[in-house]
């Protein structure tokens, strides 16, 4: 009977250990691990989607043109979080960077609902002094990337 009892809570802790890992190293829509929200201070996954995605939004709203080639104007960006783990695959990797987020978002770039490509907005909040704001994202960069996954466009803010 006493073996079976600690068998069992044995099994039991296992179980938790393995639930602890998988959920540390599994990436959210946003393209963040477990262990990046840890160490981010567990901020409000929903709250960081809509600030990100207000930023992104806007950033790409002024710069469409500068993106998209002239015979694609009359294409749509949409915000698309099933491509994070193709933008993942390639290389870019949301995460908590030291002391500030560091998120990619996946627009799909569609015409007449077929997807011409991906757009990849690279997104920071942090702010002067090393630190962070959380409902203050701003665009570092943005990509748009061709169906093999090679950047054919970049409009870079970091410089």
């Amino acid at each position: 009977m006493k073996a079976n009892l600690q068998l069992v809570i044995g099994g039991f802790g296992a179980l938790i250990v393995l639930v602890a890992i998988i959920w540390l190293f599994h990436a959210n829509n946003l393209g963040l691990m477990g262990f990046d929200t840890l160490v981010g201070r567990r901020l409000e996954m929903g709250t960081i989607r809509a600030n990100t995605k207000a930023a992104a939004d806007s950033f790409l709203s002024r710069h469409e043109t500068d993106l998209v080639d002239e015979n694609d104007r009359n294409s749509e960006l949409v915000l698309d979080y099933s491509k994070s783990s193709q933008i993942r695959s390639l290389g870019y990797r949301s995460s908590f960077y030291y002391y500030c987020w560091d998120i990619y978002l996946p627009y799909s770039l569609r015409t007449n609902s077929v997807d011409i490509g991906t757009v990849i907005v690279q997104l920071s909040d942090a702010v002067e002094g090393h630190h962070h704001d959380p409902t203050q994202f701003h665009v570092i960069r943005v990509m748009l990337v061709d169906g093999q996954g090679k950047v054919t466009k970049t409009i870079d803010q970091s410089k």
